[in-house]
């Protein structure tokens, strides 16, 4: 596991008018998770969101 419990700042949707799929999720993480993150670029990367 690489980050959790981290808010979720945003998450992008597929553009209806574009055709662009979603696929970009914005976390609130520390400088750590996120260099974890950016690290693990050639893996594939799960995310479940889950609600207060």
């Amino acid at each position: 596991m690489v980050a959790a419990a981290v808010p979720v700042i945003a998450v992008l949707r597929d553009d209806s008018e574009t055709g662009g799929q979603g696929g970009l999720v914005v976390l609130a993480t520390s400088r750590e998770q996120a260099a974890a993150l950016a690290g693990a670029a050639g893996t594939r990367l799960s995310v479940t969101i889950v609600g207060d």
